[in-house]
């Protein structure tokens, strides 16, 4: 059984370079040379199954654990920055033995621009991102327009982008950055959320919230041929 002090980063921050190890892709912070990045194992993974899912703040990993157990047939990419909790992700991999879930330790925005090709993806889930609710802090938010952008060119033709948030001031924020833009359309009607989506599955902030009886919001908004 693995615990999660094995996994071991091979360089210091000063030497620090990107690395598929184990299971895991560590992407570094301040890096200037993404490009150059190369692994055949990390590639192979991303079209070796017909169906390729990518989850942002993936926190402890509960949500996209149970999605990989459930699918065998897809592959499944959890990213998330903090260290701590990557690492929680990468010791259940091991421990359930899944060979269709590799976890990312960085920068979500970092990983979209430099090492995921184009077309890869069918599915991208970003759940419970931070809220920043401060206004001075709002720029540290994930779902911005250059964040959105970036899942354009990797999403196939038919690709979908699904969200949960028990914050209503940043989902509204976020449906308004996806409706000013024609690639993307929702399948629910005004106000374009859903507070109950079947089988959508669960995570700690998700169960966290409901303990408290706070309304829990999905959006999906679909990748347009424009």
């Amino acid at each position: 059984m693995k615990k999660e002090t094995d996994l071991k980063i091979p360089c210091t921050w000063k030497t620090r370079f990107p690395v598929f190890i184990e299971k895991l892709l560590y992407v570094p912070e301040y890096y200037e040379k993404h490009e150059s990045f190369s692994d055949e194992a990390f590639s192979t993974f991303l079209t070796e199954k017909d169906t390729l899912i990518v989850e942002y703040c993936s926190g402890n990993g509960q949500w996209i654990i149970e999605r990989a157990l459930k699918n065998p047939n897809k592959n499944f990419i959890a990213v998330e920055k903090k260290f701590d909790r990557a690492r929680k992700i990468w010791k259940k991999i091991h421990n359930y033995n899944l060979d269709n879930l590799i976890v990312v330790l960085g920068c979500g925005e970092d990983f979209s621009s430099w090492y995921l090709p184009e077309h890869c993806v069918d599915e991208v889930f970003v759940n419970f991102p931070d809220p920043w609710p401060k206004e001075k802090h709002a720029k540290n938010r994930i779902l911005k327009r250059p964040f959105i952008d970036q899942l354009k060119p990797l999403l196939k033709t038919d690709g979908k982008v699904f969200i949960s948030s028990d914050h209503k001031g940043y989902i509204d924020q976020t449906i308004s950055l996806f409706l000013e833009d024609l690639a993307w359309k929702s399948p629910f009607t005004c106000p374009y959320y859903v507070t109950d989506l079947k089988d959508y599955g669960t995570s700690f902030f998700d169960s966290l919230f409901r303990e408290k009886d706070l309304e829990i919001y999905y959006l999906q908004f679909d990748k347009q041929n424009v």
